[in-house]
């Protein structure tokens, strides 16, 4: 990935000052232009003590997290081998019992993948509801309109009522509902739903093959769909808005990352 030379690309928010700012007292601090401005965090810890940071975008560390998860099991899926053989239904690929581990493995990397995509689309949504929206707003819900305040949205709503219809209205855009970006998240929320609140069919279909487990829609999905999802849809809001660095970066990375799986990236409505 690029590197643009003002620090980790995972900051909440940097700027660089645009012109000399002197000391405000006799040997206090100057800043030059030029010079980064961190939005930092101020806390304490456990000894009471106070502790500062430069503040992380919750929406950049779900990401990366998802898309190092997706990496780890497209290099793990290969030495998952298969072998033939019969069984009651008729001819069956198996993987042998000694080989589990690498299936297994397989499995938790997508499960943390599919995990902290969706988190990055639903701490996205916060963020961006907490940072825009400054008065009540009126939604429109199964059991009618609602007027709701910035915390009850954050609290109440589902991510997809989030994403369908307070992200459009407070962002000015047409609501993804329907187009391509909104199948991609319906297909990550249901495999997202299955590894969050693993009923006992995603976990053992009990011999029915018509009931598709969690881990069959693991090993009928590629793994880097769910970042794609995540990215493709928190990209959607900001096709005609300027983008926050993190994005930028995430987007070049991601695109690094579809060039070397030999596939093509697809934005767009």
């Amino acid at each position: 990935m690029a590197d643009d030379g003002l620090g980790d690309w995972r900051f909440e928010a940097i700027a660089t000052i645009a012109e000399d700012i002197p000391e405000a007292y006799p040997g206090g601090p100057s800043h030059k232009a030029g010079a980064r401005l961190l939005l930092t965090t101020v806390t304490r810890n456990a000894k009471g003590e106070l502790v500062g940071f430069v503040t992380p975008s919750a929406t950049a560390l779900a990401l990366n997290i998802a898309i190092t998860a997706a990496k780890k099991a497209q290099e793990v899926r290969p030495n998952v081998p298969y072998t033939s053989g019969p069984s009651p239904d008729g001819p069956v690929l198996s993987v042998p019992a000694g080989s589990s581990a690498a299936l297994f493995d397989y499995f938790e990397h997508c499960m943390v993948s599919v995990t902290f995509s969706f988190q990055a689309l639903e701490s996205f949504c916060n963020h961006s509801i907490n940072r825009n929206l400054t008065a009540p707003l009126k939604v429109k819900r199964r059991r009618g309109e609602e007027i709701l305040s910035v915390e009850e949205i954050e609290r109440k709503l589902s991510t997809e009522e989030k994403l369908g219809k307070v992200l459009p209205k407070i962002l000015g855009v047409p609501t993804p509902s329907g187009k391509a970006v909104w199948e991609k998240l319906v297909q990550l929320q249901k495999v997202r739903d299955a590894t969050i609140h693993l009923k006992g069919f995603d976990q053992y279909p009990m011999g029915n093959m018509e009931t598709h487990s969690l881990f069959f829609q693991l090993l009928n999905h590629d793994p880097l769909e769910f970042p794609d999802a995540a990215i493709a849809l928190i990209n959607y809001f900001h096709e005609d808005r300027a983008k926050p660095r993190w994005l930028s970066m995430t987007l070049m990375r991601w695109s690094d990352e579809m060039m070397r799986w030999g596939q093509m990236m697809r934005w767009g409505r």
